[in-house]
Parts: structure tokens; sequence; C-alpha cells
């Protein structure tokens, strides 16, 4: 940002500091609208330091009535057990082990809940399905969770997509 001021014209402040945005290169440089979703889609979000500042954007996008994210933890749909339960490698499928290590801290897999010690290492038709499970959720993060039948790379790459279109 030192080095924007450099470009910025006072006469034209707005298109200047867009095209000094635009023009900055390397690792300076930054990415348009589909190199951010790209890279949102993949990221290790789980280990980014500000994930709670994210996913509580992201739960109260575009809302007037806020909800308190404080109250809740962030849950690994799929679990981030390392012995995985055989349930999950079912529902993964044959390359279960490399769809849990690729997907496992990625945003599409990471949700809201005040429930996380009871949903722990459950199935996804069980996490969905209990007391105060996805199914009832009063977190809209969990909206596209409610009626499917199965928690696979297919799926994570699809709310991956919805939540990088927020």
């Amino acid at each position: 940002f030192a080095r924007l001021y450099d470009v910025i014209k006072k006469e034209d402040y707005l298109s200047s500091f867009k095209a000094g945005l635009s023009l900055m290169d390397d690792y300076r440089r930054f990415p348009n609208d589909d190199e951010f979703q790209d890279m949102f889609q993949v990221r290790n979000v789980y280990n980014f330091k500000s994930r709670k500042f994210l996913f509580r954007k992201l739960e109260n996008f575009e809302r007037k009535e806020r909800v308190n994210t404080e109250e809740y933890t962030l849950e690994h749909i799929m679990p981030q057990n390392a012995s995985v339960p055989q349930v999950w490698r079912d529902e993964l499928g044959e390359n279960w082990r490399e769809v849990h290590e690729t997907y496992l801290h990625k945003v599409g897999n990471l949700t809201w809940t005040g429930y996380n010690p009871e949903l722990s290492d459950k199935s996804f038709k069980e996490k969905q399905n209990m007391e105060g499970g996805f199914k009832n959720s009063p977190i809209l993060l969990n909206d596209s969770l409610r009626t499917l039948e199965i928690w696979n790379e297919v799926e994570i790459k699809k709310r991956s997509k919805l939540l990088a279109d927020k």
C-alpha cells in the first residue's frame, strides 16, 4: 500500500486506485474475482488464523438479524480423526484417503455448531438427523446440508463453490 500511494491521482482518485491495484506485480498483486474464488475453495481455512472472523462473516452475510457466533465452534462435517471411521470411508468412496486429506480443512467441509462434541465422528446422516444436527440447525451455513443424502467429494466441492460465491 505504501507504493500504491505513488500512483493515485487526487483528481481521479477511484480510477487511479483501481488501476494501481490491477497493475501491481508479483506477490503485491490483488487477485481478480475468479482467482480469489478458486483459491478460496482450495485453501486450508481451518488453520487460517482469522477463520472465526471468516465464518462469522459468511454466516451473517446479507442478514439484518446477526447471529452471535461466539456460542458456536467450527465443526468438520467429515471428521478430522486421523483414523477415519469405516462409515466415513464407505461414504467418501474408493479414494476416501485422498478426499479426506484434500478436503478436510477446506471451507466446504467446515460449519458452525453448538453440538461439536455430540457430532464427533458420527456419520453424515447421524450428524444431519440427530437433535441439534444440521437438519434443524438455526445456522444458515447449514442450509445446504439439510436435505443431502451423502457427504462426499462432489458435495464438498458444491458447498465450497456456494460459499465462494457468497
